[in-house]
């Protein structure tokens, strides 16, 4: 693996929805973020689709 994607992955936020969430809202207490945007890599639009509904779902939104 490149550098450029080392550097990349110890960026990224990787887990089940709830690890996920935990490291979202660590991420935003930490930086004062009101908002995040995120974004995913998966090909398949349902599987981003499901990525995005277990994060919602730690988060407690439901859609």
């Amino acid at each position: 693996m490149g550098v450029g994607s080392q550097k990349l992955l110890s960026k990224a936020i990787i887990g089940t929805g709830e690890q996920v969430y935990a490291e979202l809202s660590d991420l935003a207490s930490r930086t004062g973020a009101h908002e995040l945007l995120l974004t995913t890599h998966v090909f398949d639009p349902l599987a981003r689709q499901r990525s995005y509904q277990l994060i919602a779902e730690a988060a407690g939104l439901k859609g």
